[in-house]
């Protein structure tokens, strides 16, 4: 019996833990990968989905060479506001942009218009990315409160 009790407990930390890593690799505020292809080329680069309490402007850029260009069109979420959009600029070989800052739980939709050449190049398949604000948590709120997720996880696949 006791065997039995602790087979239950190694597998319930098994199981939480693929399922914490699973969350981590997929979450929400895990960036959007994209990858393309141009002339042959495979280009890839990442959009934030999460701004990690981090004041002011949020920057976005996106390393590509000089024959690519690109506009963030962005909008408040959720709402039907009429998009904003604004031409990245080129510095160096990173085209920059940014998203106004939130407050705490705001949220910006946004994706690219981008350009190769002069031609469009599909990117959001009609979806967007969503970026989330957040303020800055202290530690001493953080910790204790992930490690009580962690344990509660654990508790609830061993029971």
């Amino acid at each position: 019996m006791k065997l039995k009790k602790v087979l239950f407990w190694v597998l319930a930390v098994i199981i939480s833990l693929a399922a914490m890593f699973y969350q981590r690799m997929t979450g929400p505020t895990y960036p959007k990968k994209y990858e393309i292809t141009y002339q042959n080329e495979e280009y890839g680069f990442s959009l934030p989905r999460s701004n990690n309490g981090r004041p002011g402007a949020y920057p976005v850029e996106i390393e590509l060479p000089e024959a690519f260009s690109a506009n963030l069109v962005w909008r408040l979420f959720p709402t039907e506001d009429p998009w904003s959009t604004q031409e990245m600029v080129r510095e160096g070989d990173l085209l920059v942009s940014s998203l106004p800052h939130q407050p705490p739980a705001g949220k910006i939709e946004y994706h690219l218009e981008l350009m190769a050449d002069g031609l469009l190049i599909d990117l959001h398949d009609n979806e967007n990315v969503v970026i989330r604000f957040r303020g800055d948590v202290p530690a001493w709120a953080l910790i204790p409160h992930v490690l009580m997720m962690i344990l509660t996880v654990i508790w609830s696949m061993a029971t």
